[in-house]
């Protein structure tokens, strides 16, 4: 029999999770590969149908929806501001989103029961857990199911993830996808679940809570600092460079492969509107100087009319989106893949945790960090 299932995407999966919500036998699991990356396992329930190949984004051409203007932004709320990552664009969004529309839900990324996963946020109280950038590979299996059948009882719905994911919920929901507004966001690719937790384990302990962008008081804009929030509100503050997972993660070194080869990364996106940190706010001098910006850009009259209702709660200006995308290359092609790629995860599970560091990343001055720490418990300026 000719193979006619997801095992012919091969090393293009995304993780996206389509494929085990879409079959109609439950014959596809999503379980973790050697490395931990989700990976759709088939079971003798396939009969070969094909439907997971027909939906799958990875066989299918990217880019639905071209860029029609940019901007670089920042949120009027101070609050909102200081749990941003950049400019704090996607909450301000998701809380007039929330505000608009009665019964409305936003789903995004949030850090729970020790895993990165998507929920489904219906109070604007609730999307502090939403904020902030997280660096590894979010779990959407559970809520695409729920995106569903909330688009089909007629409720908007608001998502935003990477452009991968973004696919998967259009390409799962395209028969009942009217009322999905989808937000996608500057990807440079995903290191895997696993890592992520084998390195707060190893290093840090039980934790409650990761900020991988934290905004420190003694710099302007955002900061490549990791903010690891431990029980009972302790907390550690660790520099890009000193933590393996994070130093890998900016080297690109650890990313799924094919992020390498990321069909997405490119000035045709699949959101309808595209959000990512700005790489030339010193071109805007006179735009909330000393802050963080976010670029953001319009790809559908969708997005533009979500931009139009919230507009009045950021400070912008037009981005020029060719240098935009000078800078921020991921705006033009993916990420090339290191040599280190080809051994880091087996280090990860063969080595000593402190030869590992010591190979990966660097020891941070205790003192540093204790000052740091106390430098965060004061007063931010905004």
């Amino acid at each position: 029999m000719r193979l006619n299932n997801i095992r012919i995407v091969g090393k293009d999966c995304t993780g996206c999770s389509l494929c085990s919500n879409i079959c109609p036998h439950r014959a596809i699991h999503m379980k973790p590969d050697s490395e931990g990356f989700l990976i759709p396992y088939i079971s003798d329930a396939c009969t070969n149908c094909g439907l997971c190949v027909k939906y799958c984004p990875s066989t299918h051409k990217a880019g639905r929806n071209s860029c029609t203007v940019g901007y670089i932004a920042v949120t009027k709320s101070k609050k909102i501001y200081k749990k941003a990552a950049s400019g704090g664009i996607f909450t301000t969004i998701a809380r007039t989103f929330l505000n608009q529309n009665p019964g409305a839900l936003v789903c995004g990324a949030a850090y729970l029961d020790e895993k990165v996963q998507h929920i489904l946020i219906n109070n604007p109280e609730n999307l502090q857990l939403l904020q902030n950038s997280r660096y590894v590979q979010s779990d959407i299996t559970k809520v695409l199911p729920q995106i569903r059948q909330y688009l089909l009882n007629r409720k908007n719905v608001l998502f935003c993830g990477t452009p991968c994911q973004v696919a998967a919920v259009k390409a799962f929901t395209k028969k009942c996808n009217d009322k999905l507004i989808t937000l996608d966001l500057v990807c440079h690719g995903v290191p895997s679940p696993m890592f992520l937790k084998w390195d707060i384990n190893t290093y840090y302990g039980k934790v409650h809570d990761i900020v991988f962008r934290w905004k420190c008081r003694l710099y302007s804009g955002s900061t490549y600092f990791l903010l690891i929030n431990k029980y009972p509100k302790i907390q550690s503050i660790i520099s890009s460079n000193s933590d393996p997972y994070f130093k890998t993660f900016m080297s690109n070194s650890s990313f799924r492969e094919s992020c390498y080869n990321c069909q997405y990364a490119n000035l045709n996106r699949e959101g309808d509107i595209t959000l990512g940190d700005c790489h030339i706010s010193k071109d805007y001098p006179n735009l909330r100087p000393g802050l963080a910006k976010s670029a953001v850009l319009i790809n559908s009259k969708q997005g533009e009319d979500v931009w139009d209702m919230c507009k009045s709660e950021i400070d912008s200006d037009f981005l020029d989106i060719k240098k935009e995308a000078q800078i921020n290359t991921q705006l033009l092609h993916p990420s090339s893949r290191p040599n280190e790629r080809d051994f880091i995860y087996q280090d990860m599970m063969s080595m000593d945790a402190k030869d590992f560091r010591t190979k990966y990343g660097r020891h941070d001055h205790k003192l540093k960090n204790m000052i740091l720490s106390i430098i965060n418990l004061l007063p931010k300026k905004f």
